[in-house]
């Protein structure tokens, strides 16, 4: 894998000294089943000096699409969303920057891409226009390939974003970051760095209390936290509540119900939410219906049941809320 010099081959260096390299149980009770299962899959290989020689992982995102035909139906798909949903012209806006981050990540902008682009544009569509001129502080969890905080630094170039996932899936998101914003500061959260002048911060999840340090605008979760347990779940919540402002915005995208593969049980409705919380959006998500492919995918975690030849839908229904999140309870 071909790949150029970023500018913090020691970010790279020290996730995957600490995660891949070494058999350490500092992350084990936030990594659900679901973690266990897919990171037996994973092909992640880097030299002595912090360059990628394979980066290859599984259970967050299908990006690295070559097949013409698959591409074509992704396209279809798209349109077929476009015409039906009534914010087309802010998805449409959210494309061209999009296709920038694709190409320099070297992927293709897949439906896993478009779902993302389709929430940050009701993101910004319910942001105060006082939100909008400041410096943003974002924090997103759990995001894959880091499709999403690449976009987020196009569209707002003066904010700060702040990444926070197991270390070794934290590491795809650390190279193809740095990768789109070359020219941006990148750091991890346990190294030196000027909060008023880093774009893109780090964290494995084990060190989600060090980042006391902001008060956060934008919280993002979009199909993660149905994979964790309850516990990491409400811990979670526990710091957006401690750590975000008066009209912070919580965009949190996940299944109504799942099951994990130890049995453990996720429901979006049991989260931690409190009757305090106002629900600007509270709904079934109208972009996370079906999928077209034209044949059913080999050897990876099953996501969508089949009910026609190129047809695909989740096989529970995905849920979505926008909330302006109420602090932490005094009792």
């Amino acid at each position: 894998m071909k790949t150029q010099a970023l500018p913090s081959q020691d970010l790279l260096k020290s996730i995957y000294g600490k995660y891949y390299l070494k058999e350490g149980d500092s992350q084990s009770k936030y990594v659900s089943s679901h973690w266990k299962l897919n990171y037996e899959k994973f092909n992640v290989q880097l030299d002595g000096e912090g360059n990628v020689q394979s980066l290859e992982g599984t259970g967050f995102g299908y990006v690295k699409i070559r097949d013409p035909l698959a591409k074509l139906l992704s396209y279809i798909c798209y349109i077929s969303y476009l015409v039906k949903l009534s914010s087309r012209f802010d998805i449409l806006r959210l494309m061209v920057p999009s296709f920038r981050v694709c190409r320099a990540m070297q992927v293709f902008l897949s439906f896993d891409c478009f779902k993302q682009i389709c929430s940050l544009a009701l993101i910004i569509k319910n942001m105060s226009i006082g939100m909008k001129k400041k410096r943003l502080v974002f924090l997103i969890v759990g995001d894959g390939y880091g499709f999403l905080s690449s976009l987020i630094k196009f569209v707002f170039p003066n904010s700060t974003i702040v990444l926070v996932d197991i270390g070794k899936t934290l590491l795809f998101q650390a190279f193809y970051c740095q990768t789109v914003h070359p020219e941006s500061v990148h750091k991890g959260v346990n190294e030196d760095f000027d909060i008023k002048t880093v774009d893109f911060l780090y964290c494995p999840c084990e060190y989600l209390e060090k980042l006391d340090m902001f008060k956060y605008d934008i919280l993002i979760n979009i199909v993660s936290m149905q994979e964790m347990n309850y516990l990491t779940i409400k811990r979670y919540f526990c710091f957006f509540r401690k750590y975000c402002n008066t009209e912070s915005l919580f965009y949190c995208c996940n299944r109504e119900l799942k099951i994990l593969p130890a049995g453990e049980v996720s429901e979006f409705k049991k989260y931690p939410w409190e009757d305090r919380d106002e629900h600007l959006i509270d709904e079934y998500c109208p972009w996370c219906k079906y999928a077209l492919f034209y044949q059913q995918r080999q050897n990876v975690p099953r996501i969508f049941s089949v009910k026609g030849p190129f047809i695909h839908y989740f096989d529970e229904p995905i849920m979505h809320r926008l909330t302006v999140l109420s602090g932490l309870s005094e009792k």
